[in-house]
């Protein structure tokens, strides 16, 4: 669609077809002027034409043109860059059909986009021209989910389940800052499942918190880094410290490691501190000076003085993430981000809006990062941001309707768990009725080890 009084864009296409010529493909060439996207050839022309006198002018075209329809997402945003680069960026419009409502549109390929309309007194019956864009607005899923679960034992206590799902897309409320994460590997046996026949792993458990404060240690001075480097190119020459997150998550195999690794934290920024440390928050701790942080894994003197240095520190920047961890216990691939929802459910949108969340995700083995999010400005009613905070405003009711156990009991559960792993043609023990409506459950393995689910009702 288009204004009788616009510049209308002729977007022109036709096939041409891939020869092979002695098991050589041979890739189609396009007319001069004209460029090669999936068995056609596309020409772009400005002239003062209505829709009809377009229609007519491509039909007549040497080269038997047609009108283009464009159909799919990966095909506009083609289309978009190429028109956008003759156009010196300037918006490339293109005729809907059946817009949906809220500014989406879905393409034939099923893929979502959100577009801008047209606006102005005269647009009349033109108020579906939407601004193309050489960006993709698709969205995507990810789901994180484990069960963590020992051996009979001191560990037994600090397992869990839960899972959590994000969505990943364009105008999002929490931006992941590009280009500061600092990332840390090794190969280490820590934690490790080499026994296929039971799901229970293997852990050594003074050397896997050492692995987790050094992973700390180096993801952190990475991100340092990478966001002096980032400030120093736009003029700002001072060091990163904890003061620039307002808030800082963990991986939390158990509460008391996330305590100790913001202390951590403290101590990585004490020795780098430059100047008088014998007030403000290092008052006291001027004894630790020289230390290294490579010698200082096992010293407890370094930790109970920054454990109590950074407690208030601790309240404030992390404590109401740990509420999922409190109690739920560890989750494995779904800890960190369950840590974010208790943020997110612990605090208003008006007090996120704004704010830097630090974050340390951590998989025995090992691999670790540290990277942050940036939360939207924008917490009025309705926003992105308050929508989502709202969503986790039930967390607590959610925790409180869980089916209470006796440790007996769940000796028992475990027992049974431990009978039927790897095994085939049986229907595991349980009460259904106790599940929430809409769980997926097992519901049978056969003896070829299918594996057959139903659902509880809605």
């Amino acid at each position: 669609m288009a204004l009788k009084s616009m510049w209308l864009v002729f977007l022109m296409s036709y096939v041409v077809s891939t020869e092979v010529v002695d098991a050589i493909v041979l890739r189609p060439s396009c007319t001069t002027g004209w460029f090669y996207h999936r068995s056609y050839c596309y020409g772009y022309f400005r002239k003062l034409r209505n829709w009809s006198e377009a229609e007519l002018e491509c039909q007549s075209y040497g080269n038997g043109g047609h009108l283009a329809s464009v159909l799919s997402l990966k095909e506009a945003s083609t289309i978009a860059k190429y028109i956008g680069a003759y156009q010196r960026n300037k918006p490339v419009w293109i005729g809907l059909h059946d817009p949906q409502k809220k500014h989406r549109w879905q393409w034939v390929d099923g893929a979502m986009s959100i577009y801008k309309s047209l606006s102005g007194e005269s647009v009349g019956e033109n108020k579906y021209c939407a601004a193309m864009d050489a960006k993709t607005s698709r969205y995507a899923l990810v789901v994180c989910g484990d069960i963590a679960v020992y051996p009979s034992g001191n560990a037994r206590p600090t397992g869990g389940a839960g899972a959590v799902a994000m969505l990943v897309g364009p105008e999002a409320p929490l931006v992941l800052e590009r280009g500061l994460r600092g990332t840390h590997m090794e190969n280490v046996y820590d934690f490790y499942k080499p026994d296929v026949t039971s799901e229970y792993p293997l852990v050594d458990g003074k050397l896997s918190i050492q692995c987790y404060l050094r992973a700390l240690d180096k993801c952190y001075a990475f991100y340092r880094q990478k966001i002096e480097k980032q400030w120093k190119q736009a003029g700002i020459d001072r060091p990163f410290t904890l003061d620039d997150v307002q808030y800082m998550i963990f991986h939390t195999p158990f509460c008391k490691l996330v305590q100790k690794s913001l202390a951590r934290l403290m101590f990585n920024d004490f020795l780098l501190a430059s100047g008088d440390t014998q007030t403000g928050i290092y008052k006291g701790l001027e004894a630790f000076r020289g230390l290294k942080l490579e010698d200082t894994y096992t010293n407890k003197e370094v930790d109970k003085a920054f454990l109590k240095a950074s407690l208030n520190m601790f309240n404030k920047k992390t404590k109401n993430s740990l509420y999922l961890s409190t109690y739920n216990g560890n989750m494995y691939t779904s800890s960190l981000y369950g840590c974010l929802a208790s943020l997110l459910a612990h605090h208003s949108a008006q007090d996120l809006a704004g704010s830097r969340i630090g974050a340390f995700s951590y998989g025995s083995g090992l691999a670790a990062s540290f990277f942050s999010f940036r939360v939207s400005q924008d917490a009025s009613p309705g926003s992105p941001l308050e929508k989502l905070v709202s969503s986790t405003s039930d967390l607590q009711k959610r925790l409180a309707s869980r089916k209470r156990v006796s440790p007996e009991e769940f000796t028992e559960i475990m027992n049974q768990r431990e009978q039927y792993y790897h095994k085939m043609n049986f229907s595991p023990p349980g009460d259904k009725n106790s599940l929430f409506p809409g769980t997926w459950y097992l519901e049978r393995v056969d003896e070829l080890y299918r594996r057959k689910y139903a659902r509880r009702p809605v």
